[in-house]
């Protein structure tokens, strides 16, 4: 699979420069589905489609 290159962003609110964190704290619990609720840049529904997981925003 290749790796995509989320598109750069300047929204004040982004979670971008915690998206990795984010996914270490979760990658262990078991789950197919994710819902974004604060997903103003998707950058988190981004990275679940990276790891083949489902997303809602």
């Amino acid at each position: 699979m290749t790796k995509n290159v989320f598109p750069s962003t300047r929204y004040q609110g982004s979670k971008q420069k915690f998206v990795d964190w984010i996914w270490q704290c979760i990658k262990d619990i078991p789950f197919h589905t994710v819902l974004d609720a604060f997903g103003g840049t998707g950058s988190i529904a981004y990275k679940m489609k990276e790891e083949e997981k489902k997303s809602h925003l």
